[in-house]
C-alpha cells in the first residue's frame, strides 16, 4: 500500500495516511479528485479505479464525507510532469508497505487516521474473502 507522511498543524504531528484531499476543483467528482491526489502525493497515476463506500467524518459536528477509493495498475508520473508540493505537503515522505505491515502500523500507533484505518482494514477484509471464495471453488 501506498502511505504518505505529512505535517497535519491540528494534530500537530506528522501522519501516515493514505494520498487524499479535499474537492479542490469546482464541479469536481469524488473519483477525480480521488485521481488528482494519487498523482500530486502519490506520484503515481492508476489504470484501475473501484470506488469501495463511504465515511462520515465526524457526524456529530460536520458534514464532512469520504468516498474510499481503491487504485491498482499503477504506473510512475514522469519525474519532469509531478506536481510542486507547497505548505504542509512540502515535506511529503511516500512510503510503499506491505499489507501486513500496514495493519501493524495501526495496532502499534504509527497510523491513527480514521480513513486509512478504514482502507487497510477493508483491504484486509476483501482478500480474506477473495481467500475463501477460491477455497470454496476449489472444493
Amino acid at each position: 500500500m501506498l502511505l504518505v507522511e505529512q505535517y497535519r498543524h491540528p494534530v500537530q504531528s506528522r501522519l501516515l495516511e493514505l494520498p487524499a484531499g479535499t474537492l479542490d476543483v469546482v464541479g469536481e467528482s469524488a473519483r477525480s479528485a480521488a485521481e488528482r491526489e494519487l498523482i500530486e502525493e502519490g506520484d503515481v497515476t492508476a489504470g484501475q479505479w473501484e470506488e469501495l463506500f463511504g465515511l462520515v467524518a465526524t457526524p456529530g459536528y460536520s458534514t464532512e464525507r469520504w468516498r474510499l477509493f481503491r487504485a491498482t495498475q499503477l504506473s510512475p508520473v514522469p519525474l519532469d510532469e509531478r506536481a510542486q508540493r507547497h505548505a504542509e505537503e512540502a515535506d511529503l515522505e511516500q512510503w510503499w508497505m506491505p499489507l501486513d505491515d500496514a495493519v501493524e502500523a495501526i495496532f502499534d500507533g504509527r497510523v491513527s487516521n480514521a480513513l486509512t484505518i478504514a482502507a487497510i482494514m477493508s483491504e484486509v477484509v476483501q482478500r480474506s474473502q477473495k481467500k475463501n471464495a477460491q477455497k470454496k471453488n476449489a472444493l
